[in-house]
């Protein structure tokens, strides 16, 4: 338990470290440049990938209040994104806000079918019956067993994404 916990703190810190050296969007004024949207494209999927484990993370440490929020705000650029939406719905529910989970799934739900006529994933909608059946276990489940070992991939990408705009820049 000791080591799931400091692993997740290990995984927080160096992925909040990482996600700090976006401050504003890389190449600002040209982003029409050819060889540049490849470039953006990698950086923004290494971006989004960060922000997930990093969530994930802050809910294996069980700071489920700072977990919700961090994905709250990336779903709103990222509405579709169904891994960080399950995220955020743990997130809630490990901070005992249930009804918020709910509210979330239904949401989001509405928002699938609207817009793409899809049903949520089913791996989506198995956390959101867990909820429902107030699984105790749910938000002790989604703690990852190997949170540093998971999330090393994602560090590394990132450096080497924002390693990739330095060069550029220079």
């Amino acid at each position: 338990e000791a080591d799931r916990a400091s692993s997740a703190e290990t995984s927080t810190e160096l992925l909040q470290e990482a996600l700090s050296l976006f401050a504003g969007r890389p190449f600002s004024g040209f982003e029409d440049v050819e060889w540049v949207a490849p470039l953006l494209s990698r950086v923004s999927d290494e971006r989004l990938l960060a922000v997930e484990a990093l969530a994930e993370a802050l809910v294996g440490s069980q700071r489920f209040q700072a977990a919700a929020q961090l994905a709250e705000e990336e779903l709103i650029e990222h509405p579709y994104q169904e891994s960080l939406r399950g995220l955020q719905m743990l997130a809630l529910y490990g901070a005992n806000r249930q009804a918020a989970a709910l509210s979330a799934y239904d949401e989001h739900r509405s928002r699938m079918i609207e817009d793409l006529g899809v049903d949520p994933s089913v791996e989506l909608q198995r956390v959101h019956q867990r909820i429902l059946e107030q699984d105790p276990e749910l938000a002790v489940a989604a703690t990852p067993r190997t949170v540093w070992r998971r999330h090393r991939k994602v560090v590394i990408g990132l450096s080497v994404a924002v390693a990739a705009i330095l060069v550029v820049a220079m």
